[in-house]
């Protein structure tokens, strides 16, 4: 059995360093044979991983950002292989959310502890088609934000890239008609913004309704975010940053949330959708979790302070419940 690193060499910050001082290097730490599956234009990360696993491979690292992860996690599901990240992208969400460090040596120290957690995934379907989720899902404002900011925007600036793109998101903010269903009750508002997450770190505030999210319940957490002003919207995001950080549901009016098992959003104009950091149609989209699928070389969590609380519904405009 060996490790296969799935190399997206175009990821932020791969472009400075070298695959092959990093086989070296967690080849050393581990003790174990290591090869490189490197992701070109004609071979992504899931074919990588697949040709991975077919060569007997059992742990399988995705190098890049989070698309690289989904996409790894997407080939992995249903075989006995474990998740490891070297996290290379802009944004590096999945690492965040579970405690993997960003500095490569103590990522790959990381998988050589060999400490694992059970993480569940989720599938999206949209007008693009089918894919495999291991972050979030994301309808209106935060998909306009991500997807309109250039690749090499991303590279030169990292994270700041996509606050510029958000600032010009902001000076045209306009609200929209969502309905979500997940088979037992349909919640029908108006919203500038839709987050479906299975993690997300603190930093992707639009995600963070609830008080707490947990990556390994068998639920994605919905936050519907309804702000009429570049003020309002603004605050609203200063405040659920506050809320994450103390661990409390948001409280302001204009922000709902909810879990299920499955969601299928529809919006009204359509909606540009984000997939894990990636353009990925537009609405309708449904998201349906497959609750501990990856088993992951990470940090164990800290057990939460009890289950989480949503944000209340109640006064979200325009909110019909049934």
């Amino acid at each position: 059995m060996s490790i296969a690193v799935v190399w997206n060499g175009s990821a932020g910050s791969a472009a400075d360093l070298s695959a092959a001082s990093i086989q070296a290097d967690l080849a050393q730490a581990t003790g174990r044979s290591v090869t490189i599956e490197q992701v070109s234009d004609d071979r992504n990360p899931t074919a990588c991983a697949k040709a991975a696993i077919a060569k007997g491979a059992d742990v399988v690292v995705a190098a890049g950002g989070d698309g690289t992860v989904s996409g790894v996690a997407a080939a992995i599901v249903g075989h006995d292989v474990r998740l490891g990240v070297l996290a290379l992208g802009t944004s590096n969400s999945f690492a965040a959310a579970l405690g993997i460090p960003t500095d490569l040596a103590a990522a790959i120290g990381v998988i050589a502890g060999a400490e694992q957690s059970s993480v569940d995934m989720a599938y999206v379907t949209s007008t693009e088609g089918r894919k495999a989720m291991v972050l979030h899902c994301m309808v209106g404002f935060h998909a306009d934000a991500i997807g309109n900011t250039a690749v090499e925007s991303k590279r030169r600036w990292g994270v700041l890239a996509y606050a510029a793109s958000a600032m010009r998101e902001l000076a045209n903010l306009e609200t929209f008609a969502v309905e979500l269903d997940t088979g037992d009750h349909v919640v029908r508002c108006r919203a500038n913004a839709v987050a479906a997450a299975n993690l997300a770190p603190i930093k992707t505030v639009l995600a963070h309704g609830p008080s707490h999210l947990l990556g390994d319940d068998g639920l994605v957490d919905v936050t519907i975010i309804a702000a009429e002003s570049l003020l309002e919207a603004i605050a609203t995001g200063v405040h659920l940053y506050r809320q994450a950080r103390s661990g409390e549901a948001a409280t302001r009016a204009n922000v709902g949330s909810f879990s299920a098992r499955t969601v299928t959003i529809t919006a009204d104009p359509p909606q540009h959708v984000l997939v894990d950091g990636e353009p990925f149609g537009s609405t309708p989209v449904r998201i349906e979790t497959v609750a501990r699928a990856l088993t992951v070389l990470a940090p164990r969590p800290p057990p939460a302070e009890g289950p989480p609380t949503d944000a209340s519904l109640i006064g979200l405009p325009d909110l019909q419940v049934e």
